[in-house]
Protein backbone atom coordinates (compact mmCIF):
# COMPACT_ATOMS: atom_id res chain seq x y z
CA UNK A 1 0.00 0.00 0.00
CA UNK A 2 0.99 3.50 -0.91
CA UNK A 3 0.85 5.57 2.03
CA UNK A 4 1.54 9.27 3.02
CA UNK A 5 2.61 10.03 6.75
CA UNK A 6 2.11 13.32 7.92
CA UNK A 7 4.21 14.09 10.99
CA UNK A 8 5.95 10.83 11.25
CA UNK A 9 9.46 11.63 12.22
CA UNK A 10 9.34 11.87 16.04
CA UNK A 11 6.58 10.50 18.61
CA UNK A 12 4.10 8.04 17.95
CA UNK A 13 4.33 8.95 14.04
CA UNK A 14 8.11 7.86 13.94
CA UNK A 15 7.21 4.59 15.26
CA UNK A 16 4.73 3.60 13.20
CA UNK A 17 6.80 4.33 9.75
CA UNK A 18 9.67 2.32 11.14
CA UNK A 19 7.20 -0.37 11.34
CA UNK A 20 4.94 0.35 8.36
CA UNK A 21 7.70 0.84 5.91
CA UNK A 22 8.63 -3.21 5.77
CA UNK A 23 5.81 -3.81 4.11
CA UNK A 24 4.26 -0.55 2.74
CA UNK A 25 5.76 2.42 0.55
CA UNK A 26 6.10 5.31 2.52
CA UNK A 27 5.90 9.09 1.59
CA UNK A 28 6.85 10.93 5.33
CA UNK A 29 5.79 14.62 4.81
CA UNK A 30 7.40 16.85 7.61
CA UNK A 31 9.26 20.10 8.26
CA UNK A 32 13.26 18.34 8.23
CA UNK A 33 13.66 19.28 11.63
CA UNK A 34 14.14 15.28 12.69
CA UNK A 35 15.05 13.16 9.22
CA UNK A 36 13.31 9.74 9.13
CA UNK A 37 16.59 8.15 7.81
CA UNK A 38 15.11 4.71 6.43
CA UNK A 39 16.25 3.27 3.55
CA UNK A 40 13.13 3.18 1.29
CA UNK A 41 11.03 5.50 3.16
CA UNK A 42 10.76 8.81 0.85
CA UNK A 43 11.16 12.17 2.65
CA UNK A 44 9.06 15.59 1.97
CA UNK A 45 10.15 18.23 3.72
CA UNK A 46 7.53 21.26 3.72
CA UNK A 47 5.42 22.97 6.39
CA UNK A 48 2.22 22.29 5.72
CA UNK A 49 0.68 25.47 6.17
CA UNK A 50 3.50 26.60 3.21
CA UNK A 51 0.95 26.07 0.57
CA UNK A 52 4.10 26.96 -1.65
CA UNK A 53 6.25 23.62 -0.54
CA UNK A 54 3.43 21.35 -0.72
CA UNK A 55 2.91 21.85 -4.72
CA UNK A 56 6.10 18.81 -3.97
CA UNK A 57 3.05 16.34 -3.21
CA UNK A 58 1.35 17.37 -6.61
CA UNK A 59 4.79 17.04 -8.18
CA UNK A 60 6.90 14.14 -6.72
CA UNK A 61 3.75 11.72 -6.17
CA UNK A 62 1.22 9.79 -7.27
CA UNK A 63 -1.48 8.70 -6.08
CA UNK A 64 -1.59 7.66 -1.99
CA UNK A 65 -3.96 4.89 -1.22
CA UNK A 66 -3.86 6.39 2.33
CA UNK A 67 -3.15 9.24 4.65
CA UNK A 68 -1.71 8.78 8.28
CA UNK A 69 -1.93 12.29 9.88
CA UNK A 70 -0.31 12.91 13.28
CA UNK A 71 -0.59 16.58 13.66
CA UNK A 72 -3.99 18.41 11.97
CA UNK A 73 -4.43 20.63 15.37
CA UNK A 74 -5.60 23.56 13.43
CA UNK A 75 -9.01 24.12 11.30
CA UNK A 76 -8.04 23.32 7.60
CA UNK A 77 -5.05 21.45 8.33
CA UNK A 78 -6.76 17.95 6.66
CA UNK A 79 -8.57 20.10 3.57
CA UNK A 80 -5.74 21.75 2.87
CA UNK A 81 -3.59 18.75 2.33
CA UNK A 82 -6.46 16.86 0.06
CA UNK A 83 -6.06 19.79 -1.91
CA UNK A 84 -3.01 19.56 -2.54
CA UNK A 85 -2.88 15.58 -3.71
CA UNK A 86 -3.36 14.56 -7.14
CA UNK A 87 -6.08 12.27 -6.36
CA UNK A 88 -7.90 12.25 -2.87
CA UNK A 89 -6.90 8.88 -0.83
CA UNK A 90 -8.77 5.79 -0.43
CA UNK A 91 -8.54 6.43 3.55
CA UNK A 92 -7.41 9.55 5.38
CA UNK A 93 -6.66 8.24 8.90
CA UNK A 94 -5.98 10.95 11.44
CA UNK A 95 -4.55 10.40 14.82
CA UNK A 96 -5.70 12.63 17.23
CA UNK A 97 -4.96 13.58 20.53
CA UNK A 98 -6.85 14.48 23.75
CA UNK A 99 -6.17 18.12 23.01
CA UNK A 100 -9.49 18.22 20.64
CA UNK A 101 -11.83 17.45 23.91
CA UNK A 102 -13.48 20.21 26.27
CA UNK A 103 -11.75 20.06 29.09
CA UNK A 104 -12.20 20.24 33.03
CA UNK A 105 -14.73 17.37 33.71
CA UNK A 106 -11.69 15.16 34.71
CA UNK A 107 -13.77 12.16 33.33
CA UNK A 108 -12.94 9.30 30.83
CA UNK A 109 -13.06 10.75 27.57
CA UNK A 110 -14.33 8.69 24.57
CA UNK A 111 -14.70 9.54 20.78
CA UNK A 112 -18.37 10.89 21.57
CA UNK A 113 -16.95 13.26 24.52
CA UNK A 114 -17.73 16.84 23.71
CA UNK A 115 -15.02 18.73 21.60
CA UNK A 116 -13.37 22.10 22.52
CA UNK A 117 -15.25 25.28 20.68
CA UNK A 118 -12.50 26.19 18.15
CA UNK A 119 -12.57 29.60 18.97
CA UNK A 120 -11.09 29.01 22.54
CA UNK A 121 -8.16 26.92 22.11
Amino acid sequence: MKILVIGGSYFLGRWFVQHAYREHEITVLNRGNIPINLEGVKEIKADRHIKDKLCKLKSETGKFEAVVDFCAYEQGDISGILCQLNNPPDKYIFISTVDVYEKGSGAALEESSALADLKNL
